[in-house]
């Protein structure tokens, strides 16, 4: 069997393997190059990279053409990052697969990882199912639970989630001659998500869900003062007192009063600075003079 992977970002890395190790990958399509750095070079995506690393034939581009895909047996995507057009869906002898991170047809669209987190969901999950015009909409080949926990972010379980698809992945190629099943449920979608100013006035588990959605990337942030923090890594407190204020400094971070209960903080990034424990930060900046109603406060939404 021949196959043309399709996809973007890391997410993709562990999909694109397993299929080089078991089957005849005919190219690899992912998107153009983008100019990054202080030079602004082109940097390939990373399933770029590894497609060459393969010694595969690798396509950067936004649109492939469809008689490229023509003479492939099945096409298969993976966090490609691109909606693709009926011609290239169809164009496969077999078809085309996705490959999505949620138990569809729950939180459809780009950002299935961080919206299950923010939600509180306590499980998602890996969906493959058979492409079709409709985004994240056909008929489904099998399906996998995870469970998401507590110290899981965006990253973590993006990861956890990379590893489990793979396999789920090969599994499916193995059932496309079996009947698909039509998604059952009520669609829920996941939009592009954006980084996000951290309402101290929220509850303390809302937010303890938004920092570790948006974890590392793109993040959830406060200000201290006119500095931009982002936050990492925290933890839910039942200690209580104004939202947004410090209540205390701990030797493992700091204590963030919120609407209801408060939040620790422990890892942040400050801007033009590296990563670093939170409570490194404050060393660094608890003498600093603010104006008299910032003080010992993170900016109030």
């Amino acid at each position: 069997m021949e196959i043309i992977f399709a996809g973007t970002s890391e997410f993709a890395l562990p999909s694109l393997k397993r299929l080089y190790e078991n089957y005849s990958v005919r190219a690899v399509w992912t998107l153009p190059a983008k100019l990054k750095g202080r030079h602004l070079k082109p940097q390939d995506t990373v399933v770029a990279t590894l497609g060459k690393e393969l010694g595969i034939v690798v396509f950067e581009q936004d649109n492939l053409p469809s008689e490229i895909v023509k003479g492939t047996d099945l096409l298969i995507t993976a966090s490609f990052g691109r909606i693709l057009k009926k011609g290239v869906i169809t164009a496969p002898r077999l078809g085309s697969i996705n490959l999505h991170p949620s138990l569809l047809p729950k939180y459809r669209g780009p950002a299935p990882i961080a919206w299950a987190i923010i939600q509180g969901e306590k499980e998602t999950g890996i969906t493959t199912y058979w492409m079709n015009e409709e985004v994240d909409s056909g008929p489904i080949i099998l399906q996998e639970k995870v469970a998401i926990s507590e110290e899981d972010d965006a990253g973590s379980l993006s990861s956890k989630l990379a590893k489990i698809g793979a396999e789920v992945l090969l599994k499916a190629i193995g059932m496309i001659e079996m009947q698909p099943k039509p998604q059952e449920g009520e669609p829920s979608y996941a939009p592009k998500i954006e980084s996000q100013e951290i309402d101290w006035k929220k509850k303390n588990t809302e937010i303890f869900n938004l920092i570790r959605g948006l974890s590392p990337h793109p993040s959830a942030y406060t200000h201290y003062g006119t500095e931009r923090l982002k936050i990492l890594k925290s933890a839910v407190l039942s200690q209580s007192g104004i939202p947004g204020a410090i209540l205390s400094v701990q030797k493992d971070g700091l204590v963030i009063g919120c609407g209801e209960g408060s939040i620790l903080i422990t890892l942040l990034h400050p801007e033009s600075k590296k990563v670093m424990p939170a409570i490194n930060w404050w060393n660094g900046v608890k003498n600093r003079n603010l104006n008299s109603e910032k003080v010992g406060r993170f900016t109030l939404v």
